[in-house]
Parts: C-alpha cells; sequence; structure tokens
C-alpha cells in the first residue's frame, strides 16, 4: 500500500528557508507521518514522495532531491512515485534517475510526458512512454502504475490508455 505526499502548495518552500533545513523540516513530516500511519495499523503502507517541476512546486523537484529528503527521515517506509511527466521536465536524465533510484521507487505515475493527456499510439510523447515501458520491462519493475493525466473524455480514453498498457507491458 501508499500514500503519496505530491501537493506542490502543501510542500512549497519559504524563501528564507535553506535546502538543507527544508530537507530536514520536510522528512520530519515524513516521520510524523508514518508514526500516524503506525498508530492507525497501516504497518505496511509506504509514504511517497512525488518530485515536481518548478512549475508546480519550488521544492524538491528531482529525485536526488527526493532522496536527501528520505535520507534525513528515520524511516524505511519513505520512497519516490517515478512521474514521468515531472521527471521528463526536471531530472538531467530521467532513464539514469529511475536507475539510481529503482530500490526507492514504489509506484509510477504515466500520462503524455509531452502534453499530459493519456498516452496513445499516437501522443507526440510516446516515443518517451516507449522508453519508459523498455526501461521498466529491462529493470523488471512489479510495482504499480497508474494514470494522472488529463481526459477530455475518461470513458473512451481510459480504456484506449488500460489497452495500450496491457498490449506494451509483458
Amino acid at each position: 500500500e501508499i500514500l503519496v505526499f505530491g501537493s506542490g502548495l502543501a510542500r512549497n518552500k519559504p524563501a528564507d528557508i535553506s535546502q538543507t533545513i527544508g530537507y530536514k523540516r520536510f522528512a520530519e513530516v515524513i516521520d510524523l507521518i508514518i508514526e500516524i500511519m503506525n498508530k492507525n495499523g497501516l504497518y505496511d503502507t509506504n509514504l511517497l514522495i512525488e518530485t515536481l517541476n518548478k512549475n508546480e512546486c519550488n521544492f524538491i523537484n528531482t529525485s536526488d532531491e527526493a532522496n536527501k529528503v528520505i535520507q534525513y527521515a528515520e524511516t524505511d517506509k519513505a520512497g519516490i512515485l517515478f512521474d514521468i511527466f515531472h521527471w521528463y521536465r526536471e531530472e538531467d536524465s530521467w532513464k539514469d534517475s529511475f536507475t539510481k533510484y529503482q530500490h526507492l521507487i514504489k509506484h509510477i505515475h504515466i500520462a503524455d510526458p509531452i502534453t499530459r493527456k493519456n498516452p496513445t499510439p499516437d501522443g507526440p510523447g510516446m516515443n518517451i512512454i516507449n522508453e519508459m515501458l523498455d526501461l521498466l520491462e529491462d529493470n523488471n519493475y512489479q510495482k504499480s502504475i497508474s494514470f494522472e493525466c488529463v481526459f477530455d473524455d475518461i470513458e473512451v480514453q481510459m480504456k484506449e490508455s488500460l489497452d495500450f498498457l496491457k498490449k506494451n507491458l509483458n
């Protein structure tokens, strides 16, 4: 099970706080949330940090930054959410970052990384999606995946997206 901490507004860092202090304070919040989860019997739940692009949040925009927070946290229940839309915009090499942090990645969000719409065979980001799916297969990714994208017609496009994943994931 997972719980995602992805809200940009809830975690923007004030300008007068250093990055290091921000990482430490965010780690304290992670520890507090996990303590509350444990008190409520959610012992097998991981708290995932979703890195967001700089247009949505001014803090924890890369997997390296998420890892710094995790290193300060006093738990083994913190992890990273891999969102191709954000990673494509912020990571120097999203493939290298995935490989580097795959041990911490517990969930994946899929969307066309160019449009943020559902992935389709003719979408502008399809080559990137295919590279991502190859990377998942090459690294034997066995954890959860969900769509986090804009749908114009959710009934039709969700079916298209599910069909696409079934066809392309083994």
